[in-house]
């Protein structure tokens, strides 16, 4: 029996120091840090509460050592809901035999605090463990602070600061949970805009986004009583390099496009990808030749170009550029340079009509 707990010893402290090494190579390894940590303070407060001769205190933090080196063992099989109840409940039991020891006074149960905070937002927790770990350590606090009184501790000289030490230490992590909240919602948040906003092969406007963009482009034009110019681009003979070369190579040929038109676009110039091989460039000048020269400029670019990637493909591109007005619809504006463009489709191709 003895060596059986030794071997098993051996084990929880093998994987304690593969996790070391474990740390220092995986990206997530928020849980192991908490674990690492907690089980070199653990230990640390058990070498400490000995050399003041309170061994009770020494021994709880030592036997607290044994959650989180489990844990540990957990996570690195990637069982991590298993990994943040052992944790959490290890965490729990501590503060419970810790409060019995001391007694009141001593701060001891404001741990159950951030501890249900974080098992109740952690999405590997289910919504009932969640409530019922919560419930748990909300009852466990009234009780702990209610009906439980102050013992005569060798500590009691050190009430005060043991209670604001504890406090900060409980508050920390509230505010460590509740600030990373707030970053993966500003994160998520981005992740979504640019999903609106953004398409996803090409990562130029959409459709959707750049309709409104041109609402509000209307509006300005309607008040500067000005102009600007809109341009519909279609790849020609797009259908046949799908059809020799694959869908693949068409995805690059779109990606190569939209490359190109940020390159070669001026920072108030913006394209979107309008469907399919149409792109949908505006152009803030009112002047209709100027824009149409500036097109040449980039059509006779993009015929001339080399696609990367190893696949010498020689593309080329029409365009129908009109003038908007103020007192038109944007759907009538691109169905107007819908017709220009289908005009320079059968006049030869790769050419710009106004």
């Amino acid at each position: 029996m003895h060596n059986i707990n030794m071997q098993h010893t051996k084990q929880l402290i093998s994987a304690f120091l593969v996790s070391i090494n474990y740390y220092y190579h995986r990206e997530n390894t928020l849980y192991l840090r908490a674990c690492i940590l907690a089980v070199f303070t653990h230990f640390a407060l058990a070498v400490c509460f000995i050399l003041m001769d309170i061994g009770m205190l020494g021994l709880l933090n030592l036997l607290n050592i044994a959650p989180w080196l489990m844990a540990i063992r957990l996570i690195q099989h990637s069982r991590y809901r298993s990994a943040i109840l052992t944790m959490a409940f290890g965490v729990y039991a501590f503060v419970v035999y810790s409060h019995g020891y001391l007694g009141a006074g001593f701060g001891i149960e404001m741990v159950l605090w951030p501890l249900s905070f974080l098992v109740t937002i952690n999405a590997r927790i289910s919504v009932r463990n969640a409530i019922y770990f919560g419930a748990l350590c909300l009852l466990t606090f009234i009780y702990l602070y209610v009906f439980t009184f102050s013992n005569m501790s060798v500590l009691s000289d050190y009430r005060l600061y043991i209670f604001t030490l504890i406090v900060a230490l409980s508050g920390a992590p509230l505010i460590i949970g509740m600030m990373s909240m707030k970053h993966t919602f500003i994160r998520q948040k981005a992740k979504l805009e640019k999903l609106a906003h953004f398409d996803s092969l090409t990562d130029l406007f959409n459709r959707h986004y750049f309709y409104k963009f041109l609402e509000d482009r209307k509006q300005e034009i309607k008040m500067d009583r000005s102009q600007f110019c809109l341009a519909l681009v279609d790849i020609d003979k797009f259908k046949e390099i799908n059809d020799r070369h694959g869908h693949d190579i068409g995805d690059i040929v779109l990606k190569f496009i939209a490359i190109f038109l940020k390159e070669k676009l001026t920072h108030n110039q913006v394209a979107c990808r309008w469907g399919g091989e149409e792109f949908l460039i505006y152009l803030p000048q009112n002047d209709i030749h100027q824009a149409r020269t500036q097109l040449n400029e980039l059509r006779e670019g993009l015929a001339n170009a080399t696609l990367i990637q190893g696949y010498p493909l020689s593309v080329t591109a029409s365009f129908g550029l009109i003038c908007f007005e103020a007192s038109e619809c944007i759907d009538n504006a691109v169905k107007r340079a819908d017709l220009l463009l289908y005009k320079a489709k059968e006049s030869g191709r790769n050419r710009v009509e106004i």
